[in-house]
């Protein structure tokens, strides 16, 4: 898999988060909000890719997930999204980005534009909380 290659599948999500999602997406289309999902899961390899690219700042992501080794990703991206493309404009899409935040806070997760240091915007994730859940009684079994 190359380091360009962007999943958005909702099959790379842990089961908790995908019912979060799969909810946030009828939220987002009920409000015709032009906000579609990006990116699910990363690997190790892509992780450290975007890392480079300064469009993160950990190799410590709730996005890296392994089939092998039974881990799916914890977090989710969505991006504003209309016909000219993707983007991650933040000043210009200010409102979108903030009702994601929002609708996802609703949902119980962390927004990333909420984080002190590096606003992360279209980023979504579970809660410690809800880790711990999933880890308890789907990942250990």
């Amino acid at each position: 898999m190359s380091i360009n290659t962007v999943l958005n599948d909702l099959k790379y999500l842990c089961p908790v988060l995908r019912l979060k999602v799969i909810y946030m997406q009828e939220q987002i289309k009920l409000l015709s909000l032009p906000m579609a999902v990006f990116e699910t899961g990363r690997t190790r390899e892509r992780q450290e890719y975007i890392m480079k690219q300064r469009f993160t700042r950990t190799l410590q992501s709730k996005h890296l997930f392994s089939i092998a080794d039974n881990i799916l990703s914890l977090a989710v991206d969505f991006v504003y999204y209309d016909d000219k493309g993707w983007s991650w404009d933040y000043e210009k899409h200010k409102h979108e980005y903030e009702t994601l935040g929002m609708i996802g806070k609703k949902e119980g997760l962390v927004w990333g534009g909420n984080w002190d240091t590096f606003k992360d915007y279209p980023h979504l994730q579970l809660t410690q909380a809800d880790i711990d859940i999933y880890n308890k009684y789907f990942k250990e079994g």
